[in-house]
């Protein structure tokens, strides 16, 4: 018995670091050939999400028939572990009931902020991420197209292997875009080309973009939207012209194709919205890169920058300002939790304030500890 408590004891002691060591910040780093991914999660976690944004951009070149993708701004993964750890993040559009994800756009840097504790948080994102990529590799468009691409997207379901795209991406909503669609008097074709919507702002606007992509995509009649753009803005023809130029139809004779297209859709995807079993307007095929031929490359990051990279994000949005720069001032005022991004990100804050001189003190701050670090987002 004295032996067994021995042995006990002794084995607690070896575990007891270990333990210590899980609960201690970390945080690490996981690039890939277009991403970087910053977490506080494990590999293994930080190789999905990078794979799944990996995926997420081969399915976009796919769609648009892109072998090369272009992205001018910097985009900044950050994906948190926990869901205390994303609440304290979390914009306040989110605090009623913590969402997946969330996007912060910014003319130095995109954000994508994911929750970990949610399954399949990249989602959530999707739409934006959709919309960034957009901005940057197709050229500016009218607004249905914009919106019905972003909401097409948005559908994508990803594994390791396998996507699926084109179901209702409001299914679980009030209303559906198919029960708006089945429900409503559509916007006639040159009305809903001609219109200025914002997205969100009104559902059969939302819902008609959607299935007018989800036919051109499926009749592979994405490059002669292309051509019907091109009609409009180069030529200055009307929309009923280039409608007739590009598509070979009249608007009428394009706007009933839409229709029986989404007719023939109907019933698959009215029986999915009710979560009859089997029922789906999409079917799983391969996905254009599989996660296992992602390579990617780990490294650790200390955690006065890991936590500097967080508040440095957490700047941007107004709610959580106060609160990030008193992180910030406190990384600084320790020397050994001091480094380049906390002075970067502060020296970002002052600049918003137009007070140059001391934005330029505080880059001089960051140089001291490291004048070989990048400072190309100010």
């Amino acid at each position: 018995m004295f032996r067994s408590l021995v042995c006990g004891v002794l084995l607690t002691l070896t575990l007891l670091p270990r333990v210590a060591s899980a609960a201690e910040p970390h945080w690490i780093r996981v690039d890939s050939l277009h991403f970087s991914v910053l977490t506080d999660a494990d590999e293994k976690k930080g190789h999905e999400v990078i794979a799944r944004f990996e995926q997420m951009r081969a399915v976009f070149g796919q769609l648009l028939y892109k072998n090369r993708l272009n992205l001018s701004e910097p985009i900044d993964i950050i994906a948190l572990r926990s869901e205390d750890e994303y609440a304290k993040v979390a914009p306040a559009r989110q605090r009623a009931g913590l969402g997946s994800a969330f996007f912060i756009p910014g003319e130095d840097r995109n954000y994508f902020v994911l929750n970990l504790s949610k399954d399949d948080s990249w989602r959530a994102i999707s739409r934006d991420f959709a919309q960034v990529l957009l901005n940057y590799n197709y050229p500016p468009t009218q607004a249905w197209f914009d919106d019905g691409f972003v909401e097409y997207f948005s559908s994508l379901h990803l594994t390791d292997a396998q996507m699926q795209i084109g179901d209702d991406p409001m299914q679980g909503a009030s209303p559906t875009f198919v029960g708006t669609l089945s429900g409503s008097q559509w916007l006639s074709l040159p009305g809903l080309f001609a219109k200025h919507e914002e997205p969100g702002h009104d559902p059969l606007f939302d819902a008609e973009s959607w299935i007018v992509i989800h036919y051109l995509i499926s009749k592979e009649k994405l490059p002669v939207a292309g051509a019907y753009f091109g009609a409009v803005e180069n030529e200055k023809l009307s929309i009923d012209q280039a409608i007739q130029k590009a598509f070979g139809m009249s608007s009428a004779q394009l706007e009933q194709a839409v229709k029986d297209y989404f007719h023939s859709l109907t019933a698959s995807v009215q029986a999915q919205a009710t979560g009859k079993p089997g029922a789906t307007s999409s079917n799983p095929v391969p996905a254009p890169i599989t996660a296992d031929v992602i390579g990617s490359s780990t490294h650790q990051i200390p955690v006065g920058e890991g936590q500097a990279l967080v508040a440095e994000m957490s700047l941007h949005l107004p709610e959580h300002r106060e609160e990030a720069r008193q992180q910030l001032a406190s990384i600084i005022d320790q020397p050994k939790m001091d480094n380049v991004v906390a002075h970067r990100a502060m020296a970002w804050d002052i600049m918003q304030k137009k007070d140059y001189q001391r934005a330029v003190e505080e880059l001089g701050n960051a140089v001291t500890i490291d004048n070989k670090a990048p400072m190309t987002h100010l």
